[in-house]
């Protein structure tokens, strides 16, 4: 069990966040396993919310750029 929680750490901390232990065990391991997994689900949810403001804003960009270009062309 050791074996496992370790290595679903280590995938973890390496990225991929999508690892989880799934232990169904009721003693420190088991907590321990649940802790980490639900560690990684706060870390996945983290990751998702910080790509879509990352999509946000470029997005606002490119609506920037094209509002500026527009503006441009009407002057010319």
């Amino acid at each position: 069990p050791v074996r496992g929680i370790k290595d679903s750490a280590l995938r973890i901390a390496a990225g991929d966040l999508g690892a989880r232990i799934g232990s169904r065990e009721r003693d420190e391991l088991g907590e321990l396993a649940e802790n980490l997994d639900a560690l990684a689900n706060r870390l996945e949810a983290q990751a998702r919310q910080a790509e879509s403001y990352r999509e946000a804003l470029e997005r606002s960009r490119l609506d920037s750029a094209l509002d500026h270009a527009l503006a441009d062309l009407a002057v010319h």
